[in-house]
Formats: structure tokens, sequence, C-alpha cells
């Protein structure tokens, strides 16, 4: 099958506002090519789209979903981003009733029945870490055994006016070892430039180096997303895929986006004697 992961359909002066201009438009998905990745190392063909990048209009857009033939459409999103992503997903159901449509990100787990209850045009929400519940999503939706979907810990999903929400499992997250390499090779790369504020040299790319966070501050919502307990990549792992940055991409700078990159100072310190080698 084949799947394709998305950013909603939104203009630019919408993200960024009267700094559009200025505000570079680094927003390259950490946990989307991660998802990809997993899914890819499992035999399905995935493809990404940022149409914000690629400067599609509602045209271009739907030429472009008939073109690619896709089973499922997965499209991340946060409470900002919402309406716009709820807005796409209703345009897809429009024109391809056929394309399962799948919800991720913080905003449909933190408010899943909500969201399920203000639209039809979303077929199943993902809860909280993506890979394993998506993965065996796939495989119902491949095998047509829906009435195994209602077994998936987390996902959410409508069955008649009734609200199936199966809460993820916190100990059955993926492990250090099984964090997967994201999927870089189907971002278009060379166009994320990072604003000003974030670089010291160009170009710079967005990567992460752990999961989870051990504190639960009332702005943020990391913990609840991907568990209390903090999985860091092996350190043979990470580096490798900064040196594929480095020799594919040309990265000259990284920004890291884990919650808590110095909680295990150990950790820290073999990584950084590692990559000096």
């Amino acid at each position: 099958m084949n799947i394709l992961f998305q950013e909603p359909l939104v203009e630019r002066k919408i993200t960024f506002g009267k700094f559009y201009k200025g505000a570079g438009n680094n927003t390259f998905s950490c946990g989307i090519a991660d998802m990809a990745g997993y899914i890819r190392e499992r035999g399905y063909n995935v493809s990404y789209l940022e149409p914000s990048i690629e400067k599609f209009d509602t045209t271009k857009y739907l030429k472009y979903l008939s073109l690619g033939n896709f089973r499922v459409i997965g499209i991340g999103s946060t409470t900002l981003q919402i309406n716009k992503t709820i807005s796409t997903f209703k345009l897809i159901k429009k024109n391809h009733p056929n394309i399962t449509t799948v919800l991720g990100g913080v905003h449909g787990s933190i408010m899943s029945e909500e969201t399920l209850r203000s639209t039809s045009c979303i077929d199943y929400i993902i809860l909280g870490e993506g890979e394993k519940p998506f993965f065996e999503l796939l495989e119902c939706i491949k095998s047509k055994q829906f009435k195994k979907i209602k077994n998936i810990e987390g996902i959410a999903f409508k069955e008649g006016e009734k609200i199936i929400i199966n809460k993820p499992n916190f100990n059955n997250f993926l492990n250090s070892e099984n964090l997967p390499i994201p999927a870089y090779d189907i971002f278009p790369m060379n166009k994320y430039i990072s604003q000003a504020t974030y670089t010291k040299k160009y170009p710079s790319f967005s990567i992460t180096c752990s999961r989870g966070c051990a504190f639960n501050c009332a702005f943020c919502c990391a913990s609840s997303i991907s568990g209390r307990k903090v999985r860091y990549k092996s350190i043979n792992k990470l580096i490798n895929e900064i040196i594929l940055l480095k020799k594919v991409y040309n990265a000259k700078g990284l920004m890291f986006h884990d919650s808590t990159f110095t909680l295990n100072n150990q950790w820290v310190e073999d990584f950084c004697m590692h990559y000096q080698r």
C-alpha cells in the first residue's frame, strides 16, 4: 500500500503571520520521519508532502493525490493547526472517499474524543507514540481484518455513534534499540531553511536523540505523549544518523529537539566522547 504523510494545507502567512518572510521554514517533522522510517522497514511505500513548501494550491494538491494512488494519509497536528488539518481531511474525503485518514500528533492524542465528535472526516486517531499502533492499523487495513482494530493499543475511532478510545500502553513503547532512523530521503531536505535565531551555519537540520520526559510540566505534553521514561537512541545509531546528515545533506549544524537532552549526564558524556572520534 502507498502511505502518504503530510502537513495540512495552510498558507505560509497563516503559519508565521507578519514574520513569514524572515521566519525560515524549518518545519521538518522528526516524528513523521521516524514513523515513515519504521513503516518502510516493514514493507510499506511511504511518501511525504509539505504543501506550503511545494507551493501547492488546492488544484495541485488534488492532482498529486490522484497520481499517488494513496491508500492511507496521515497528518500530525497541534491544536493551532487542527482547524486547517480538519479542512484538509474534509477535502481528501470529498474527492477520494476511499482513502483512510489518520490523525496523529499532540492535539489528537490529548483531545481525541472531542476531535472525533467534531468531524466525520477522520477515520482513526493515533494516540501517543505512533509507530506500533500505526503499523498494526495498516496491517489490519491491508488484510481487511477491521474487527481487529478494536484490539490495538493507542488508537481512537468512531464505531457508528460510539467512540472507541484505546489508551496507549507506555510499557509497550519502542525501546532504545528500536528507535528508528528517520526517513530523511522522502523529505525535501534542500528546501528547509532554519530561522537565524536557531542557526550559526547553514544548512542546519533538526534531530532528536531521545523520547520521553521524566517531568510533568503544566506547559508541555511531552510526558503525556511519549511517557515519563526517557529512552535514548544507541550512540552508534545516533552517530551514524549524524554522519548521514553531514555526508548526504551537507549538514553544517544540528538542532537537538529533545525535551531533556542532558537528563542523563553519563549518556551525554559517552556521546560526546564517541563523536569526537
